[in-house]
Formats: structure tokens, sequence, C-alpha cells
């Protein structure tokens, strides 16, 4: 019994300890504050702020970005992001460090990364708040983004130093945005580029997305003809200084050359000239050089890929709205002239047996029964350009008693094959851009 007593008579003084003595000397909301107080003396220490390498999801590539916190709460961002005239070059707004389930920093005004967060309707996966992780033994400190629904991004804020704004290729950053402009190539919504090796008889196709920082390879070519053989190789890139870095080398052997690209070097940008249905247009070229091999970057009317529109069977439709004039649709117009029309269609099956070409429209009689109004015709390629040569009569596929205004069908079957013919523009593996230079019109075609 005694013994009984003398557990409960100690239990009691240790809990009278306890509520005597606290866990914690101070209390939830002092220890919150002192952490933030820690934090943000760590942002604001280094006098050449930080670097961090920003990628907001794993498929894009690279921006760098100089940050330098100051002790008012104010931040200044810089960067190479030439978008907007360069309105995010060189930015300070506010920011705060605060504890909400745990220390978190949050970009208070409008930045260069709310701009990236807003992108493909939110989904580009940026962020402008982030939940701070931890310190490196380095001195890095270690954030995750708050907004990712899952596999959230990690940021590394390295210590900078003065020669770190050296990496901001700005100068690169807008004259690759000029020499990427829509405006130096006739067509509305394809474009493709050419980096020929000045020393080597070898070109490759390209295209960039200058705003998710990556550039694929799709075509090479010995003479930088039409004959070739196609790659598919996509990668990253960074921008530092006057190079763009790929975060993968494109590498192997070549028609005989051993190619191994893991950055482009460029230098002067100027005008060039192309030609098309007997007019001429300035286009840009960017020299360049790789390792230590010149090469020449440049726009070009040739999209190898666009020939692939040919390959496929079956046939492609063109909505009347996906009519485009000088940049504008003339749907409404197409609309009224082919009365009944919804969408213009394309064959082209190269059946051994039974080869069937032709362009027309599909139509909606009054009735209701469907009536496609065809011209057959015979079809000359050369590299991605299309040539038609017209049957006299048309075909009538489905309902062959439809009533149809022949003259205004020809006015745009005609538009389509004038002149040299049109090009033919990969834009992706279901939509392609078929452009006619000698009338501007551009007809977006999608494959069934």
């Amino acid at each position: 019994m005694k013994r009984i007593f003398g557990v409960v008579l100690l239990v009691g003084v240790l809990l009278a300890c306890r509520e005597d003595e606290p866990i914690f000397s101070k209390s939830a909301d002092e220890r919150a504050q002192e952490a933030i107080t820690d934090l943000n003396s760590r942002l604001v220490a280094p006098s050449e702020g930080w670097l961090l390498r920003y990628r907001p999801e794993n498929e894009s590539g690279t921006y760098n970005v100089l940050l330098n916190f100051q002790e008012d709460g104010e931040v200044n961002i810089q960067t190479d992001f030439g978008v907007n005239d360069g309105e995010f070059y060189d930015q300070t707004i506010t920011y705060r460090v605060d504890n909400s389930l745990g220390l978190e920093l949050i970009l208070e005004n409008y930045s260069f990364f709310s701009f990236l967060f807003e992108q493909e309707d939110a989904t580009f996966l940026a962020e402008y708040e982030f939940d701070y992780v931890n310190e490196t033994p380095d001195g890095d400190l270690v954030f995750r983004s708050k907004t990712d629904p899952s596999s959230p991004t990690n940021l590394v804020f390295q210590l900078a130093s003065a020669d770190d704004i050296n990496l901001l290729g700005r100068e690169l950053s807008t004259d690759l945005s000029t020499f990427l402009d829509r405006q130096n190539v006739p067509t509305l919504f394809a474009s493709t580029y050419r980096l020929d090796y000045q020393n080597q008889d070898l070109t490759f196709y390209l295209n960039f997305d200058d705003f998710r920082r990556t550039i694929s390879f799709n075509f090479v070519s010995p003479d930088g003809s039409s004959g070739g053989r196609e790659i598919n190789f996509t990668s990253p890139y960074i921008i530092q200084g006057n190079e763009i870095v790929l975060d993968n080398p494109l590498s192997g052997s070549y028609y005989g050359q051993q190619v191994e690209l893991s950055s482009i070097r460029f230098g002067s940008l100027s005008d060039i000239t192309l030609t098309t249905c007997d007019s001429a247009f300035t286009a840009k070229q960017y020299s360049a050089s790789i390792n230590t091999a010149p090469a020449v970057l440049e726009n070009t009317l040739f999209d190898p890929n666009g020939a692939n529109v040919l390959e496929q069977v079956d046939f492609y439709f063109c909505l009347n709205n996906n009519i485009f004039q000088s940049g504008r649709s003339i749907g409404g117009q197409v609309d009224t002239d082919v009365e009944g029309s919804l969408a213009m269609l394309l064959y082209y099956d190269e059946s051994v047996n039974d080869p069937f070409y032709a362009l027309g429209f599909f139509i909606v009689n009054e009735s209701g029964t469907i009536t496609r109004v065809l011209r057959e015709f015979t079809p000359t390629v050369d590299g991605n350009q299309l040539q038609l040569a017209y049957d006299t009569d048309f075909t009538l596929l489905q309902d062959t008693t439809g009533v149809y205004n022949g003259e205004n069908i020809d006015k745009y079957l005609n538009m389509f094959a004038e002149g040299e013919g049109v090009y033919l523009y990969k834009i992706d593996d279901a939509t392609y851009e078929m452009y006619n230079s000698c009338n501007e019109t551009s007809f977006v075609f999608f494959h069934n």
C-alpha cells in the first residue's frame, strides 16, 4: 500500500513540475516571428543577392533570374526575359516572409513570376509563392512551389556574384525575339528555320519555342535541299550571355559528319531576301558558331515536315472560318459564296491501284443531305510545295443531286492553287497550314 501511495505521489509531483515549467520558453507566435526574422535576414544578407536558375516545369527551358532582397521589404528582380519590350528585365516589387503551415516567401506585386503564372491558362506551373524548405551546407536556400498541383517545383537560391549579371543575355533575348518574329515570314501560323554548318555540307531544319525555351530539330540534309531524313530531337535550353545552351546535346553522325551540338553562340543579326511568287520579302539571318565551327541560322520557306501531309491516307478538312487572307478570316464570305458549306475538303490518297486526289467543299443541302463537291486534280510536289492541275468536271459524292454554285466553288479552289501552288507546313501531327504566297491566303487543314 505504501508503494502505491509513493508512485501516486511521484506522478503528482512530476505533473506539478510540468505545469510550472513550460516545454517552450517562448510562445508559438514568438517562435514564428523569430523564424520569419531569421529567414528574412538570410535573404537580405548577400550583397550581390541570389541567382535562381528557374525552370517552371520539367519540359520547359530555364530562365536566369537575379534576386536582391532589401530590408525595407522590396526585392529587385532582374531577368533576360524580353517579353513586352523588356518589361521584366529589371523590376523592384515588394515581398514578405510569412508563416502559415511553415515559412513561406510571397512576391506581392505583379512581376516576371506572375506573368509566367498566367500563361497557358495558368497551367504553365509557374509560381510567385514559395514554401521554404532548408538551407544547404553551401549556403543555398531551397524553396518549393506552393501552387503546383503535383510534383512541386524546387527552387534553389544560390549566392550570386558580381559577374552573374553577364549571364543575363538580354541582347540575345531581344535579337532572338526579333529573329523569330512571325512578321519575318509570310505564313500566318507556321515557320521553320535552317541551321547551316558553313564548312560542312550539313543543314538542320528546326523550330524554336521562344517562350518555353525549347528547340526542336526535325530534319537533316547533306546539302540544304529537300533530300534528307527526318530526325526527332527536342531539348530545353537556357540563355547564357550570347549563347543558348541545350540541356541535352544533339549528338551523332549525320551523312558522315560527326555532330556534337551542345550550344549555339550567336553573332550578328542581319536582313536577307527571300523570293516567292515573283515577289521578294525581307527575312532574318543570324551568324553563329557551334563549338568552333561557323554556322548560319536563317528563316526559310522550306518545311521538310510539311510534305508529310501527302503521306497521310484519307482526307483533310478546313473549316470555312479557317480560311484566311492577308491575316484575316474570310469564313463569312465563304459561307455566303458557297451556300450550305461547312468546310473545304482535301483528298490525297496515293493508293497504287486507285489514287484519288481532289479538292472541294462539304455542303449540307436544304433537305439535310450531304454533298461533297470536288474537283479531282493531278498533283506536282516540289519539296513542300504542291501544285494542282484540275480536271474539267466536278465529282459529286454522297447526294449527287445536291444543288451547288460551281463558279463560286471554283473561286476558292483557284485561290488555293493559284500561281506556284501552296506551301505545306506542319503545325502539329494533325494540323497543317497550306499557304499560297501569290494571294497571301492560308488554309488550316486538320487530318480526319
